[in-house]
């Protein structure tokens, strides 16, 4: 089956509008091209940034009675403090719009570093209680953080991590122990600020549309908003004890 190139290139051909040799020349440096795996490649990566952190999560789970606290304490601070000072060298000064790469690495690094810190964080938790109840403070904490971070370094990866840790936190703060205990995850409680955040988030990156600030933003926060908006809108629509059904059949 020929290619849409191989197909234009025919057409303008029996059309006189180009000469045979060059179009055999166009077909030729079509078919000799390099085909790009960009995309390919930083999804491998991505993907092995998350199975490596998963890995040392299964770990410290395997040995943490054989290693010791301290020891994986160390260990992932300092491995996280050394994949965050990579990025810090490579940082580029700061700008509204999007800013150039100058390290491949240093982007990954970054997300790995974020990823143990939120592994540090949970295992202070769990061993220490750092936080003790205080839920709220240990995921607004990382959301804050992955924020500044998301726009200092002009990452939208790490903005996902943020806006996911956002999420996080007003599901903690409406219904701390409801939210670990029931497994429906469109619980009627949760809809409403469910909602509220995926306004929040369409806002944000209407306004980093228009006001002209770090415009590549505004896919990430639309597509996660307007999804977070319609699922808890259309879990509200089916409520069958709010009677409210029309007005969110509208809203929908």
């Amino acid at each position: 089956m020929p290619t849409p190139i191989a197909s234009l290139l025919a057409e303008l051909e029996a059309g006189g509008q180009l000469p045979p040799a060059q179009a055999a020349a166009i077909a030729e440096a079509e078919r000799t091209r390099p085909f790009s795996l960009h995309y390919e490649l930083r999804a491998l990566l991505y993907l092995g940034i998350t199975l490596l952190v998963g890995g040392v999560g299964v770990l410290i789970y395997q040995h943490i009675d054989s290693i010791g606290h301290g020891v994986i304490i160390g260990a992932i601070a300092l491995t996280m403090s050394a994949s965050f000072a990579y990025a810090v060298r490579h940082l580029g000064p700061f700008t509204w719009g999007e800013a150039p790469r100058t390290s491949i690495a240093a982007d990954y690094l970054l997300v790995l570093s974020c990823l143990l810190f939120l592994v540090l964080e949970g295992y202070l938790q769990v061993q220490y209680q750092l936080f003790g109840t205080s839920y709220g403070l240990a995921t607004v904490l990382p959301a804050g953080l992955f924020f500044g971070l998301a726009y200092r370094f002009d990452h939208r990866g790490v903005l996902s991590m943020a806006i996911t840790a956002l999420a996080a936190w007003v599901g903690v703060s409406v219904a701390p122990l409801e939210l670990f205990s029931n497994s429906d995850f469109l619980w009627h409680a949760l809809s409403l600020p469910a909602l509220l955040l995926g306004v929040g988030l369409v806002a944000a990156g209407l306004a980093s549309e228009l006001l002209n600030r770090k415009r590549h933003f505004a896919f990430t926060y639309l597509s996660l908003g307007s999804n977070v908006a319609l699922l808890a809108a259309m879990n509200l629509l089916f409520d069958a004890g709010k009677g409210q059904g029309f007005g969110w059949l509208l809203l929908v």
